[in-house]
């Protein structure tokens, strides 16, 4: 019964993958700033850019998931 609920409300496991996603951000900038400090601010911003275009793309797939 719960799994239906879980699917019949997009919006809501669309906040919650949008969660799972920036913890997982937060733990690459996390493991990069420990590694590397020197490469920080390169390989931030291009994590950052993925971490938008990912974000479009899911933004997309949910929104089609979610009319269809």
């Amino acid at each position: 019964m719960e799994n239906n609920k879980n699917i019949s409300r997009p919006p809501e496991t669309f906040k919650e993958v949008r969660k799972l996603i920036s913890l997982k951000v937060m733990s690459l900038i996390i493991l990069i700033l420990h590694k590397d400090p020197k490469k920080m601010f390169t390989s931030l911003t291009q994590l950052f850019v993925e971490f938008i275009i990912f974000l479009v793309i899911l933004d997309f797939l949910f929104l089609c998931v979610a009319y269809l």
